[in-house]
Parts: structure tokens; C-alpha cells; sequence
């Protein structure tokens, strides 16, 4: 009775302790676990050190600058999954939080909300090897995606894999199934997963087919997931449809040209050529189950994986024949990982494994880490023309046309104003006012609104805008600088 009225009425600081220890063992104790939380403290680290690279950055600096002009959600095309990241964002805005302080959250809040997931889905739905499945679509084919990190494919991955999870989860333990918090949440899930990114339905496709064949997940299950999802496919199909979603298939509408022209198609080939040097782990997976399943005389998961893989790479290529921008490229190819990781984990993983198998995984990972963090290059260099560009034209409101400009460096100008808006406001305490565009003409009549903030969709009053983030001191007007070069 003594020992359980000490234990009842403990002092805080030693409940505490052994909470800790609590976690410590249940972490070193599952090897899953402790290694996933490993790679994904280093991929945070990543994202604190490249946090301006990830953030003065395209989109993400785009949807900084709606969050903290509107303070409300900045959904496009009806992506409604990315509110979960941007909540962190709404709320260190209405606690009045800096504006560099807005950015590390944002560039960092990815990897936080991927390692949480990963902690659900091993330790509290206890699938270990879906679990490695998300680690293993986050470092095995990530390398410029790592620098463009707000994809709602990204993050719509990660909550399909957790949904799968589930589901596992549900059928080794059958009395869970109708636990009332599933049932309530599964339509919400599926509605979530539908609305991520379209093009999460051909991966939610392969894992279904897959795990229905391997009896991984009854048939009923399957069924009913997968008619459920479907049917809210078709409903945001013909309801909710976008006119980026639409220019995105048009490559998809015009399938027998685009079949006629693949094998000079660009696009291809700069994947197969990134498929040896950056993304050599989906093909030494390939292999891997090619040699397995002659050995045991079983083709399907390499048939099933080699044609998924195919069929969905060439949907990718003659959607966008024209080689665009590898971060852009490389995102769409991101469901690739979870067509080849997910047979050879649930066929071929065993733990524990020989010293040999772990020094082989020890050296793929840290190559892999050491891939990522390398891929920064390209947007350190594009972070340091766009501030040697602030030095060279100080105070200065400016329409520039890009053709000038170097291109291979930049990527892509439309989100300019935001990135210049965010980087000299950052590093200088002043906010400048620059667009760099293709069409110069287009904003010509800017000039004489010396107090308005040019941007892509939108001019903006100074005095509307923010004075906790946005710091103007000039009046002055905008000046354009011309290309030598036709503006067509």
C-alpha cells in the first residue's frame, strides 16, 4: 500500500523522469523507430539550415504572403489537405510572430508533421513497415522536391501511406474496426486524400491491387475503400474541377501523338538518366525483385511493379513532354517510390538483419542524405543572385524583363515580387518592390502607382498591407528596365 501511495503521489520532476526513460526504451528498444526519428532529426536540421532556400521559394513564399495578408487559408485548386501545414502558420500569425520566425516554422513544419506520422503509424497502428515506406518516399527519389516543399503530392503521400496503415492496422485487430472514432473520421480521411492531389489516384490504385492480391487486406475492405474513394474521385471530377488540373492532361487528351513522339520526348529521358544517378534506389529495388521472382518462379509483384512503374512514368511524360524544371519533374514522379518500396518491404524485410545488411542500409541512407543536402546548391545560388541583385539596385521599385536575365539560374520569375519581398524585408529591414517577368508590357501602367505592391495575381495598397511584415520608405515610382530582346 506504501509503494502505491508513493507511486500515486510521486513528486512531479521524478513522474517526469520516468516518462522519459518511458520513451527512451520504447525507442531504442524498436530499432524502426529509432532510426526513422534519427533520419528525420537530421531532414529538420536540413530544413533549419536551407530554411530560406525552401521558403523564399516559389509557391511557399506565394502562400506566406496570402496567409499573412488575408490571415486566413490559402487553398488553390481545391487542395484543401495543405491546411494542415498552413494552420501552424495562421496561428504564429495571430500571435504576432516575426516575420523570419514565420519561416522557419513553415520550412520546418513539413518534416515535423512527416515524423509524427511516422511515430503513428509504427508505433501506435503498429505497422513497421509502412513506416518505412513513408521514410523511405522521403529520401529515396527526394533531392530537389526537399527545396520545394509545399507539394500537396508530397504531403498527400504521406497521409495515403497512414491510411493504409490504418487499414492494416484494423484487419490484426478486427475489434477495432468499429471503434467509433474510425467510422466517423474514415469519409473525412478518404475526402481529404481525394481533394490532396489528383494525382494520388494512381497510387492509391497500385497499393489496393496489391494489397487485395497478397491478402495483405480483405477483399471487402478493399472493396468498399476503394468504391468510396472512387466515387468522390468522380465527384470532384465533374464538380470540382480546375482549369491547372485540365492544362495539366491535356498531354493525357492527345495520347496517340504523345505515344508517337515518347522516344525523343526530353522529359523521358532525363528521368532514365536520373533513374541511375539520383534515383538509383527504385531501380536497384526493380532489380532486386526481378532476380527474386525468378528465383522463386513467382512473376507478379515484378510484373505488377515493373508495368505500374512504366504505365505511370509514361502518363507522366506525355503530360509534360518538355522537360520541365526537376523540382517540378521529380514531384510528379514522387508515387514511384511507393510502387517499388512497398512489395520489396513487405516481401523481402527482416529484422534483425545481418551485419552486412546493415552496413549496406547504413551507407544507402547516409548517400541518400548527403544526395539531399548537396541538392541545395542551386537554390544557394539563386538566393545569392537575387541579394546581390537587392545590393545593385538599393531602394529601388522595379518591372524587369527576364530575358536578360540568367534563367538556368533563376528556374522560374512569376514569384518574384513575393521572394523579393520576403529576402530584402529578411535581410535588409526594408521591403522592395520588384517583379521580374516574361512580359513587362503587361504591368507597364504600374508606373504610376508608386505606393502599390506589384505582384503576379494582384496590386496591392501599401497601406493595406501588413506593417508588422512589410516594410516600404520610398514613394517613388517603378522603374522598368527592358530586355534587348522582343517582349512578345
Amino acid at each position: 500500500m506504501a509503494i502505491q501511495n508513493f507511486r500515486i503521489y510521486a513528486p512531479p520532476e521524478r513522474r517526469f523522469t520516468s516518462l522519459r526513460w518511458s520513451v527512451h526504451r520504447t525507442v531504442v528498444n524498436n530499432p524502426v523507430l529509432f532510426v526513422g526519428i534519427s533520419i528525420y532529426l537530421i531532414l529538420i536540421t536540413f530544413s533549419l539550415v536551407y530554411y530560406l532556400e525552401r521558403t523564399v521559394f516559389m509557391d511557399i513564399a506565394f502562400h506566406l504572403f496570402s496567409l499573412v495578408t488575408t490571415e486566413t487559408f490559402a487553398i488553390q485548386n481545391f487542395r484543401f489537405g495543405a491546411f494542415i501545414t498552413q494552420a501552424a502558420l495562421l496561428v504564429g500569425i495571430d500571435m504576432g510572430l516575426s516575420l523570419h520566425s514565420l519561416l522557419i516554422i513553415y520550412s520546418t513544419i513539413f518534416p515535423i508533421l512527416s515524423l509524427t506520422l511516422f511515430i503513428l503509424i509504427v508505433r501506435v497502428f503498429q505497422q513497421p513497415k509502412m513506416g518505412i515506406v513513408l521514410l523511405l518516399s522521403q529520401i529515396a527519389m527526394v533531392n530537389d522536391t526537399f527545396y520545394w516543399v509545399q507539394s500537396e503530392l508530397q504531403q498527400g503521400i504521406q497521409f495515403l501511406i497512414l491510411y493504409f496503415s490504418i487499414l492494416c492496422y484494423h484487419k490484426n485487430n478486427p475489434s477495432a474496426e468499429y471503434h467509433i472514432w474510425w467510422r466517423s473520421i474514415h469519409p473525412a480521411f478518404l475526402f481529404m486524400l481525394v481533394f490532396f492531389h489528383p494525382l494520388l489516384l494512381f497510387p492509391f490504385i497500385f497499393l489496393c491491387v496489391y494489397f487485395l492480391i497478397t491478402k495483405t487486406l480483405s477483399k471487402s475492405t478493399v472493396l468498399s475503400s476503394g468504391s468510396a474513394f472512387f466515387s468522390m474521385v468522380i465527384i470532384k471530377f465533374y464538380f470540382f474541377k480546375t482549369a491547372y488540373d485540365s492544362k495539366s492532361m491535356e498531354g493525357v487528351a492527345q495520347w496517340k501523338e504523345s505515344i508517337a513522339t515518347l522516344f525523343s520526348n526530353t522529359t523521358m529521358h532525363s528521368f532514365y538518366q536520373d533513374l541511375v544517378t539520383d534515383y538509383f534506389l527504385l531501380l536497384l529495388g526493380m532489380i532486386w525483385l526481378v532476380v527474386h521472382g525468378f528465383r522463386q518462379k513467382s512473376l507478379f509483384t515484378p510484373v505488377l511493379v515493373i508495368g505500374a512503374f512504366i504505365g505511370y512514368s509514361v502518363l507522366v511524360q506525355i503530360s509534360y513532354p518538355d522537360n520541365p524544371v526537376k523540382f517540378y519533374s521529380e514531384n510528379l514522379y514522387l508515387p514511384l517510390a511507393i510502387m517499388v518500396m512497398t512489395p520489396l518491404l513487405f516481401e523481402h524485410w527482416k529484422w534483425p538483419a545481418g551485419a552486412l545488411t546493415k552496413t549496406g542500409l547504413f551507407l544507402i541512407v547516409t548517400l541518400r542524405l548527403f544526395q539531399i543536402q548537396q541538392a541545395h546548391i542551386p537554390y544557394s545560388d539563386r538566393l545569392d543572385w537575387m541579394r546581390s541583385f537587392l545590393r545593385d539596385h538599393p531602394g529601388q521599385k522595379l518591372i524587369v524583363d527576364d530575358h536578360s536575365l540568367p534563367l538556368d539560374t533563376l528556374l522560374m520569375t512569376w514569384a518574384t515580387p513575393y521572394e523579393f519581398w520576403l529576402l530584402s524585408t529578411i535581410e535588409t529591414g526594408q521591403t522592395a518592390s520588384i517583379m521580374l517577368t516574361d512580359q513587362p508590357r503587361e504591368v507597364e501602367w504600374a508606373i504610376g502607382m508608386p505606393d502599390h505592391f506589384i505582384a503576379k495575381w494582384g496590386v496591392f495598397p501599401y497601406k493595406d498591407l501588413p506593417a508588422r511584415y512589410f516594410h516600404f520608405s520610398d514613394q517613388g515610382p517603378y522603374l522598368v528596365i527592358r530586355s534587348s530582346e522582343k517582349d512578345e
